[in-house]
């Protein structure tokens, strides 16, 4: 499968009280990026209400690798494009092919 990315600006409702992303958002913007996979590859949102049916999330685990402040831009990654599983890398540099830094990597 292809790589599928998509860029967010850390907005104020993301960050804690030290002006750094919270926790959540990290599995919010994972959650944003596969719902967007899933909508451009035949399945948006409509699709699953018709259906009865969409996707579960079993397990989720987090490794945070260092802050992301507010204003700061990510890019959540899904080196295998999405598929059923997502493993986002939120790299903190605007070169998707550098090895690092990287803010956190999300498996779910």
């Amino acid at each position: 499968m292809e790589r599928y990315a998509k860029t967010f600006t850390v907005r104020w409702a993301d960050c804690d009280v030290n002006g750094h992303m919270r926790n959540t958002s990290y599995s919010e913007y994972a959650i944003d990026t596969r719902m967007a996979y899933l909508a451009e590859n035949g399945f948006p949102f409509e699709k699953f209400v018709e259906s009865g049916i969409g996707p579960v999330l079993l397990h989720e685990s987090i490794d945070y690798l260092r802050e992301v402040p507010l204003g700061g831009t990510l890019e959540v990654v899904s080196p295998d494009g999405g598929g059923t599983r997502l493993t986002a890398t939120f790299p903190l540099s605007p070169d998707p092919e550098a090895p690092e830094p990287l803010a956190s990597r999300t498996h779910s």
